[in-house]
């Protein structure tokens, strides 16, 4: 890939422009760490595979523009005395959090309002989610009926 050397150049209101058009959706996988610390401080650490948004990390300003589209997301989950603080670069607006099999719901309960897009692999017959994550999507995320009318017109 070229470079464009003049960009620093360009006018203030472009840049920070050119920097907004790099915000688009992404899926962003979010697990729960089984780690020493988790166990050791009875509190799982969110981890991630997804990668910071590039921007955020090429300069100041792109950084402290992209800050207005991004946060630091999951720090509710950080387990007692920011042990092993973590955090997830994340657009709850606009980001899918991805989370897996779905069995462990109730691990998000304390970020469950600020997440818009959920994405999950179950099987609705599987008894152990049928039995456990159906109640912790009913209880913490009010999407019980909004899947249900889903599967019924699929």
């Amino acid at each position: 890939m070229s470079t464009f050397s003049l960009f620093s150049r360009l006018p203030t209101e472009l840049r920070l422009r050119i920097w907004e058009l790099t915000v688009e959706p992404r899926t962003v996988d979010v697990s729960m760490s089984d780690s020493y610390l988790s166990s050791k401080f009875d509190n799982s650490l969110p981890v991630t595979n997804t990668p910071v948004p590039a921007p955020l990390q090429t300069c100041r300003e792109s950084r402290r523009e992209l800050q207005k589209h991004y946060r630091r997301g999951f720090v509710e989950l950080r387990n007692r005395d920011d042990v092993g603080l973590r955090y997830v670069w994340v657009n709850f607006e606009i980001d899918i959090i991805y989370i897996g099999d779905g069995n462990h719901l109730g691990n998000y309960k304390a970020v469950a309002p600020q997440i818009q897009r959920l994405r999950f692999e179950a099987e609705i017959s599987d008894e152990f989610f049928y039995r456990f994550s159906m109640k912790d999507l009913r209880r913490l995320y009010g999407w019980y009926e909004y899947l249900v009318g889903c599967s019924a017109r699929t």
